[in-house]
């Protein structure tokens, strides 16, 4: 059931038929084993895109006011379709923040606006972050100062001021606007953004110390597809550099501070998450980051932190490693924060973004739900085998090179055995093979838990098997021979390869059972060797664990 006073329900029922479907579950149509927290529905990701406003990193503590907080949050329909005008309800909320909202709404970031049209409610305004306006509101009379005001314009009283005197409440707002995909002259994939804009009281702002911060916004931005007749854009769906969100704050004196998420969660995730993640500055006009963190789990409306995985100084981009076994089972946060230090007043600027996460557990709550996992350790395996026969006969002689490479690339060629004459009598015979060879610990589940599907997914980045088909086996990787040459392996699934195939994610579906044998096994762990059929034309690169499409292994729980 949608909760109106977040979800964007209509984006999602449009998309569900139009796009979802056809997409791979951890991109389309995705799932969840409880109840989402925030009322969000599947396929859609619930984000909070916050600018902060503290004296936190100042090196004098009145040098600048704190300002507290602006959040932007929804439940954005990530990498859904648009096709017919659509509710779309936005949540801001100003925590400790006597700031007055002037505008928000959606925007396409890139596209074409169709001759003529006009979003809802978006005059052009030279303050359009140069995007196109799709639906917007100017609004709200008077500033969040005291909880009569917050209100007077709408709002309502998330959580009470401590000192009323100094320091104004948190308020929220939900604001339902009407997104029209006729505005623009394109269609295909888009990068759209979501925005709150605040200016503070001037008499707040003139009062004490000079410079103080006048103007604060909190933005958002994400993939959506938009299905309206118009010349595509050439943007992939599923290609994983577009599989991304952003939340920037922007304050006077600084300008943009940006966190990154790539992939973020449409299932329910169990053992290893390897999510990419950038903190860095939104510009290059904008001050640069003097610190970073991420974290699970932080309420930092009650001074707690949570779980830190980085805190550190400056910028950073990279791929974080998080063992959900660690983590109960059920919904958790997890925060990337990006912060700028003012150098008129030594206040520091945050961009924040937040997502929620479904720990699945080791006994799921739900079967029938595809749980999500990435791979432990990851790694292509150059094999050559040269074996010698003699004119005289004796022994063959036998000469093995397996050579391992790890890296953000897994390369595969089909199995070659070329024999050739030697002089004087004899043969030389070569043999060599590639495997992409792939770990998963599956220690996370409970022994016996039975399944009633299981899949590898991997995302195809380059090659071509031109006009045939290449067929991709996945191997039982503890079965193969000590040389790592093609030997008796137990065959656990395939997929066929065309020139299609590049630019997207390819299934290969593999035997459950075969899979949940694993459990009873002393590590635990599915070891899987990816390889081309012998006889397969061409060659192809699939994405490894250290890029941004890292291999997916899926799992149901059976009924």
């Amino acid at each position: 059931m949608c909760r109106a006073a977040l979800l964007t329900c209509g984006l999602l029922l449009l998309a569900a038929a139009a796009q979802g479907a056809g997409l791979p579950p951890f991109l389309g149509a995705g799932g969840s084993l409880t109840a989402h927290p925030k009322g969000c529905a599947a396929g859609t990701v619930w984000y909070s895109a916050e600018a902060w406003w503290r004296r936190e990193l100042a090196p004098v503590p009145d040098a600048a006011r704190d300002f507290g907080h602006l959040h932007n949050e929804a439940c954005w329909p990530h990498l859904l379709t648009l096709s017919a005008p659509t509710q779309f309800v936005q949540t801001s909320l100003a925590h400790q923040n006597p700031g007055r909202t002037i505008r928000l709404g959606v925007q396409a970031i890139d596209g074409v606006r169709a001759p003529g049209a006009v979003g809802d409610g978006c005059p052009e305004i030279s303050d359009d972050e140069h995007g196109i306006g799709l639906a917007c509101k100017q609004l709200r009379p008077t500033d969040n100062r005291t909880a009569w005001r917050c209100l007077a314009t709408g709002g309502t009283i998330a959580q009470a001021s401590v000192d009323p005197a100094t320091t104004p409440p948190t308020c929220k707002w939900s604001d339902s606007l009407i997104v029209s995909p006729a505005v623009l002259a394109t269609s295909g994939l888009h990068r759209m953004r979501t925005r709150v804009v605040m200016d503070q009281p001037s008499d707040v702002v003139s009062a004490g110390p000079p410079k103080r911060l006048r103007h604060m916004r909190a933005l958002f931005s994400g993939p959506l597809v938009i299905n309206n007749g118009g010349s595509p854009l050439a943007g992939r769906v599923q290609d994983p550099n577009e599989n991304n969100i952003k939340g920037v704050g922007w304050g006077t004196g600084t300008n943009y501070s940006a966190t990154q998420l790539w992939g973020p969660p449409k299932l329910p995730l169990g053992g290893l998450w390897r999510p990419w993640v950038r903190m860095d500055r939104g510009s290059a006009t904008s001050v640069p980051l003097a610190r970073h963190q991420a974290l699970i789990d932080a309420n930092f409306h009650m001074d707690q932190q949570g779980t830190v995985l980085r805190n550190a100084s400056g910028a950073w981009s990279g791929q974080l490693s998080i063992n959900t076994a660690t983590l109960a089972p059920g919904w958790h946060k997890l925060t990337l924060q990006g912060k700028a230090k003012d150098p008129a007043t030594g206040a520091t600027n945050t961009g924040s973004l937040a997502v929620q996460f479904e720990v699945a557990g080791p006994s799921p709550a739900k079967c029938g739900v595809p749980i999500q996992t990435h791979a432990a350790a990851d790694s292509t395996l150059f094999a050559t085998k040269v074996t010698i026969i003699r004119a005289a006969g004796g022994t063959p002689t036998v000469t093995v090179k397996p050579n391992a490479k790890s890296g953000a690339a897994l390369q595969l060629a089909a199995p070659t055995s070329v024999t050739t004459p030697r002089a004087g009598g004899g043969s030389r015979q070569v043999e060599t093979a590639s495997y992409a060879r792939l770990s998963f610990d599956l220690g996370w589940l409970a022994p016996g838990t039975d399944l009633s599907g299981a899949s590898l997914w991997v995302y195809v980045a380059k090659g071509s098997p031109g006009s045939g088909t290449a067929t991709l086996v996945a191997l039982d990787g503890d079965s193969l021979g000590a040389d790592g040459l093609p030997s008796p392996a137990a065959r656990l699934g395939q997929a066929a390869l065309t020139a299609a195939s590049t630019g997207t994610w390819v299934q290969l579906a593999l035997a459950p059972a075969k899979v949940a044998a694993k459990l009873a096994t002393a590590g635990k762990k599915l070891n899987l060797a990816l390889t081309l059929a012998a006889g397969s034309p061409g060659g192809f690169v699939l994405a490894a664990s250290a890029s941004k499409g890292a291999p997916l292994l899926l799992l149901t729980p059976a009924c």
